[in-house]
């Protein structure tokens, strides 16, 4: 399938009159860029999708340093990644120093490319990715890297946590939201993060939406297989019960397991669900040690439960 031939008749316009457009931040973020014509809001994550090339622009902000995040940007990091690195370059976005990489990677929908933009300080990084198919022309290419290297990062920002967000949960008991991850929502005791491993019970909700999305015909087993994932907090979990569940409409599973944390050793309670959309999935994960998850279950199963779509 050749690129639009109304795109490249764009590129082309775009190159003759150097046309500009007006900052806009991403709601939810603290990144303004300049979306190319043709690119709308998405509903799906935070940044701009164009639909007819396949096309889009995503801001990720992680609670991490710069300097951290930027170490599993290897060759050999992406590759296990399932994505090849072509190139890497050096930038600035304001004062802030910052790295600008392509990389290839081939998806069930066909083989792309990505412009990842990363940059930020000692304690929050910021990615801004341009996703488009390999087959672009190389104008279009150009163009996103430049809208990517046009981004301006309000450093001291404050937004509402729900900002941006296509769902919206209520808090319970002790359990408060600590932090926004993209379109993802860490809930914690009193609201309080820690940098260290342990088994201090947290919620972790949110959503994950793919363009080349295909729903699984066996959900359970997707939804176990997902839970098996979770290798950084825990390996091998012991599945304890398996029920159908129901939250706003969206149907999916919900596992209850235990497992023992990889760092500290403790034994841990999960309560792991995950609800089904033609567009991808949503997931919770409730996490905590294994002595207190007869106060937190119903605690969690309350915040899931509250869940609603926008």
């Amino acid at each position: 399938m050749d690129f639009p031939i109304r795109i490249i008749a764009l590129l082309i316009t775009l190159l003759i009159n150097n046309t500009s457009f007006a900052l806009e931040r991403v709601p939810g973020t603290k990144i303004s860029i300049d979306p190319p014509e043709g690119f709308i809001p998405s509903t799906r994550f935070s940044g701009y999708s164009h639909e007819e090339t396949a096309s889009s622009i995503m801001i990720n902000e992680l609670p991490a340093p710069f300097a951290e995040i930027t170490k599993g940007f290897t060759k050999q990091a992406l590759s296990r990644q399932g994505m090849s690195l072509l190139k890497m370059n050096e930038a600035m976005i304001g004062p802030h120093r910052a790295l600008l990489y392509l990389v290839k990677q081939k998806v069930a929908a066909g083989t792309f490319l990505k412009w990842i933009l990363v940059f930020g300080d000692d304690k929050n990084t910021e990615m801004v990715i341009a996703l488009f198919p390999e087959r672009a022309p190389t104008e279009w290419s150009e163009l996103l890297k430049e809208t990517l290297l046009a981004s301006h990062w309000h450093q001291d920002l404050t937004t509402n946590i729900f900002e941006g967000l296509p769902y919206r949960i209520q808090e319970q008991g002790d359990l408060k939201i600590a932090k926004k991850i993209s379109t993802s929502l860490l809930i914690t005791r009193n609201g309080v993060l820690s940098n260290k491993p342990n088994s201090e019970p947290k919620v972790i909700i949110g959503p994950s939406f793919k363009a080349d999305w295909q729903e699984p015909e066996d959900k359970l087993t997707y939804t176990i297989n997902r839970l098996k994932q979770m290798t950084n907090l825990c390996r091998s979990p012991d599945i304890t019960s398996k029920n159908s569940v129901s939250y706003d409409s969206l149907d999916g599973h919900q596992i209850e397991a235990s497992c023992k944390h990889v760092s500290t050793g403790e034994q841990l309670y999960l309560l792991h669900a995950m609800i089904y959309s033609e567009q991808g999935y949503y997931l919770f994960s409730g996490i905590v040690n294994d002595l207190e998850k007869d106060a937190y279950r119903p605690v969690f199963e309350k915040i899931f439960r509250s869940f609603k779509r926008l």
